[in-house]
């Protein structure tokens, strides 16, 4: 905050605009982690449905599909809340 002493609003104004950029790289990373887990355990999912039961492998794969954005959303919402909490 020493920033803030030193420049006055102005200073004050770039710490903001920082912790914003932080925020988004935050939530950038946040998301892609997600999207990558949820992506790869869908993935595997679907192969062993395929693997073990080819006739139901279609539906169990849409199935895991839905759990898988279900979850994506869930551990999104915990992040952006997080990400709320420091920056607002």
């Amino acid at each position: 905050m020493g920033i803030c002493d030193a420049e006055g609003p102005a200073g004050c104004g770039e710490v903001v605009e920082q912790l914003r950029g932080i925020g988004q790289m935050v939530l950038d990373a946040a998301i892609s982690w997600l999207v990558k887990n949820v992506i790869e355990k869908v993935v595997v999912r679907a192969d062993h449905d395929a693997a073990t039961r080819p006739d139901h492998g279609v539906v169990n794969s849409l199935l895991a599909a839905l759990r898988g954005h279900r979850l994506a959303l869930e551990y999104l919402r915990r992040c952006l809340e997080i990400v709320n909490s420091v920056l607002g």
